[in-house]
């Protein structure tokens, strides 16, 4: 695309065919993926090519269709993985009890309990889409002004399909931007103030 402007306020329905390029230009955005040109502004600041610390400090967060989470490591660990508890009062040893009550609250500003998703639960444990819950939990958490969603509902329920759309919606209400892309026509034009075809 020779450019695209992205509005606060708004979400961005992304379609296409596979191929049509849709995960790569959110992952350049997002910073997994490692642009060879142009230029990506962010509040008219330059995005730094490949970097996703430095896209995170820019406030943008993905949700990838592979999930990026550590098997071997709790709920917990995985949703504040890369970051301290903010409540924590050790400087050297990770706070156990403080990364279980914020992984609790990260749950529980999606609405999901940690009776549902058990946050000392090993995540290679947990089914696909409960993965995928946590997933959206995690860039919640970071609080982004611009969220992506590549295909988030493609795994889940009805009932968890809506409450991530419910976010989508919640996220551009208090003047942030999502990115949907999505397979379900249906959903796209339900979500979508506008809709950007690939």
């Amino acid at each position: 695309l020779p450019e695209l402007d992205l509005y606060g306020g708004q979400v961005i329905g992304v379609v296409g065919e596979n191929g049509a390029g849709k995960s790569t230009m959110m992952g350049t955005l997002a910073g997994s993926v490692h642009r060879d040109g142009g230029e990506i502004l962010i509040g008219g600041e330059p995005l730094a090519a490949g970097s996703t610390e430095a896209a995170g400090q820019l406030g943008i967060a993905m949700v990838s269709q592979e999930f990026p989470l550590v098997g071997q490591l709790s709920v917990a660990e995985n949703l504040l993985l890369g970051r301290r508890p903010r409540e924590s009062k050790r400087r050297l040893l990770v706070d156990r009890t403080a990364q279980r009550a914020e992984a609790s609250a990260m749950l529980a500003e999606i609405g999901l309990s940690a009776e549902t998703i058990p946050v000392n639960r090993e995540v290679r444990t947990l089914p696909v889409p409960t993965r995928q819950m946590i997933e959206i939990a995690k860039a919640w958490g970071r609080e982004p002004k611009l969220l992506i969603l590549d295909e988030p509902t493609s795994s889940l329920g009805p009932v968890e399909a809506r409450m991530v759309l419910g976010l989508a919606r919640q996220l551009a209400e208090r003047g942030g931007t999502v990115l949907f892309i999505g397979h379900r026509l249906d959903e796209v034009r339900d979500i979508s103030d506008r809709v950007l075809v690939l």
